[in-house]
């Protein structure tokens, strides 16, 4: 479960959220999905590794994916 202190989500910042790994997204999409509820803004992530679908690439051209070793060759 995944939860965010909507305290610490200032709506004029970017927020780059930061994974290890990044497989079919459902992980990064709820995080998303918080963030935004909580009036913030997603401005990239960052992984280690992510798998190359349809998801990552969605999310990759919405918010931008910035991975050690790259998804897209």
């Amino acid at each position: 479960m995944l939860e965010v202190d909507t305290r610490q989500v200032f709506t004029d910042d970017p927020i780059l959220l930061v994974d290890d790994w990044m497989e079919t997204a459902v992980q990064v999409g709820s995080a998303i999905d918080l963030l935004e509820r909580a009036g913030g803004t997603v401005g990239g992530i960052a992984l280690l590794a992510a798998e190359e679908n349809e998801t990552t690439r969605r999310l990759d051209d919405e918010y931008g994916v910035y991975s050690v070793k790259p998804f897209r060759e």
